[in-house]
């Protein structure tokens, strides 16, 4: 066969590659034809690091600790791994195949035009609020301690549907526990996705149960509205002023009685204080009463018509390190999650990094360290000025040089008065004098700057387009939109534009808006 490995017949298992079923930012995912030695087959999901990532130690790491964790994780809510494997030099997770679609397809007016039953919503949020629930608390079969599995990227791309009605929670590549032994360590970024990641975590702080319950809320609102709900507010009364006007404008006639109910349910999960919102197990005691309260048909009746007519308009990919489809690959060396492709007014944002996530930075040391490239900016600025003021001597003198060549000293002749009623002043008099004013305003900037705290803030950075890389006082930061926690007072701020660098020294205010975009055809950061 066509793709089939020379001299591994016989030996072990052996995939054949169906098609490209999904691809996110780090993998890919195949939909396989499994089959042994002894002619058992099973169709299986594979997923595969993607070439571009493939030589990333911390990628790796963190696709090998999802298969340990996925393996412990065993619940009917929770997509199963079967194995780690090497298929033709690649790292490969070997996950059960889930059939139908994401739950970004079936909220999609584009795709799936009829109403979304709000009775099969809640079956949704209470089946991902039970995995949420389990994963945190599963005994580990090793020590008997909970998990604490936190999954940290619960969106509506993250969430599968089946034609018999099943919920299964994927992608569990960057979930975090502290009970669980991790070749991945990541103590400088937070990861998730913006429009879907808790306001505590927005600004450095640290992931929680509360976190994720404030994910799926978003999840929740996104599959009533059929829109975006957008990034959390900055502050209490910023994010709840925003959230009581959106759910204000949300149609809730479908809940009939109960509409109430689901909106006190909503607004609390979504609420700004962590502390304020339900946990997991009480988001499913209440998703399910809800559930079982509301008309219309069950999940798994809503199923089989409206999952089963959508998984046909699912859009298969091709992978980028070239299309495996009717391939086969053998297994080398024996030992999670599904990226279903995204597409219309729903297509997922990508997982990434926000700068400050498990705690906030230490300020003494991220002001040493800001002092020490200061000053090397400001040796290689006064090299710079140098050449350049060596070279002004070689040109033919300018108006402008003219003008600074008589305030480098007075002037030995008398002027003589123009007929005005306004005092003449010298060149060297208005030259001190703005010297002087300069002088006072940096004095009250200096000033103002001492005077405001150095706590941390939160600032927000985005670009037209998306996913420029940005720089803060010479530290990688991530790339746009992202938001980050940075002491009040100047910092150096570089975007990348291709092979362009847009330069803008920009002032962090204690209180106040501290929001900068770069917008491409403009050229410039405002």
């Amino acid at each position: 066969m066509q793709g089939t490995e020379q001299g591994k017949s016989g030996s072990g298992r052996q995939f054949q590659f169906v098609r490209c079923i999904g691809t996110g930012g780090f993998g890919e995912v195949y939909l396989a034809e499994m089959s042994t030695s002894s002619g058992f087959t099973k169709m299986v999901a594979v997923k595969l690091l993607k070439d571009s990532v493939e030589n990333n130690p911390n990628v790796a790491q963190r696709m090998r600790d999802e298969a340990r964790l996925l393996g412990m994780l065993r619940h009917r809510t929770i997509v199963r791994a079967d194995d780690l494997i090497s298929l033709s030099g690649r790292i490969a997770v070997i996950m059960e195949y889930v059939p139908g679609c994401n739950l970004t397809a079936a909220m999609d007016p584009g795709r799936n035009p009829e109403v979304f039953p709000p009775k099969v919503v809640l079956s949704i949020i209470q089946n991902v609020a039970n995995a949420l629930d389990v994963a945190y608390h599963r005994p580990s079969p090793v020590t008997g301690e909970p998990l604490e599995v936190l999954h940290r990227d619960i969106k509506p791309g993250n969430i599968r549907l089946t034609p018999d009605g099943e919920v299964k929670v994927l992608d569990f590549g960057i979930a975090r526990s502290e009970n669980i032994d991790r070749e991945a360590h990541t103590t400088e970024y937070q990861l998730g996705s913006l429009n879907y990641m808790a306001p505590e975590l927005l600004s450095g702080g640290v992931a929680s149960p509360a976190s994720d319950v404030y994910s799926l809320g978003v999840t929740f609102y996104e599959c009533i509205a059929r829109d975006r709900f957008g990034w959390a507010g900055e502050c209490d009364d910023l994010h709840t002023g925003k959230l009581t006007k959106r759910l204000a404008d949300l149609e809730m006639g479908p809940s009939g009685e109960h509409a109430e109910e689901v909106l006190t349910l909503l607004r609390e999960m979504m609420g700004f204080d962590p502390e304020t919102r339900p946990q997991p197990a009480e988001v499913v005691k209440r998703a399910r009463a809800l559930s079982d309260s509301l008309p219309g048909d069950t999940i798994e009746d809503w199923a089989k018509v409206s999952i089963s007519a959508l998984k046909d308009s699912e859009v298969a990919g091709e992978g980028e390190s070239g299309d495996l489809t009717g391939k086969v690959l053998f297994e080398e060396v024996s030992t999670a999650s599904f990226h279903p492709q995204a597409v219309g007014m729903f297509h997922e944002e990508a997982t990434l990094a926000v700068p400050g996530a498990d705690k906030l930075p230490e300020p003494s040391r991220g002001l040493r360290g800001r002092w020490i490239e200061a000053l090397i900016l400001f040796l290689l600025l006064g090299a710079a000025g140098f050449v350049y003021f060596s070279q002004d001597s070689l040109r033919a003198p300018s108006a402008y040089d003219k003008g600074r060549a008589l305030s480098a000293k007075p002037p030995t002749v008398a002027a003589e008065v123009p007929p005005s009623a306004e005092p003449v002043v010298s060149v060297a008099e208005d030259k001190a004098g703005k010297v002087a004013a300069a002088q006072e305003e940096k004095k009250k900037e200096e000033e103002e700057e001492e005077e405001e705290p150095k706590d941390p803030v939160r600032v927000r950075f985005a670009s037209v387009p998306m996913g420029m890389p940005v720089f803060v006082d010479g530290r990688p930061a991530g790339s746009t939109p992202l938001a980050m926690m940075l002491t009040p007072g100047k910092h150096k701020l570089v975007l990348k534009d291709g092979s362009k660098s847009v330069k803008k020294t920009i002032k962090v205010k204690a209180t106040g808006k501290n929001f900068w975009k770069y917008v491409q055809a403009d050229g410039k950061i405002r």
